[in-house]
């Protein structure tokens, strides 16, 4: 795509400083979903076309399934863990039950 438009020119059209521009396009700063709407928007494109050549979720590795010992996002303490701190995770109550305010 040539457009022949400046950083600043681009910057410009974006209301956002040149800076921010060149973060974006060194991949310090992450674009949000609106703002590359308004990137596309402003160079005459397509969300689509900063996407062009990447994988697709098809290609792209299967999640991985979680550890045998999680259960619902808690990790089970090893048998060789500090009995100290498996005695404090036998006697935890969960919210509910320990008579704390619920948030």
């Amino acid at each position: 795509m040539m457009l022949k438009l400046s950083q600043q020119e681009l910057a410009d059209r974006l209301g956002i400083t040149c800076q921010q521009l060149q973060k974006y396009e060194k991949g310090t700063s992450r674009i949000a979903a609106g703002r590359l709407h308004m990137i596309a928007q402003a160079l005459d494109a397509s969300v689509g076309y900063f996407f062009a050549g990447l994988q697709g979720p098809e290609t792209m590795a299967p999640p991985v399934a979680p550890a045998p010992d999680c259960v619902a996002g808690q990790v089970a303490p090893p048998a060789e863990a500090d009995p100290l701190a498996a005695l404090l995770l036998a006697l935890r109550l969960p919210r509910a039950e320990s008579g704390a305010p619920s948030a």
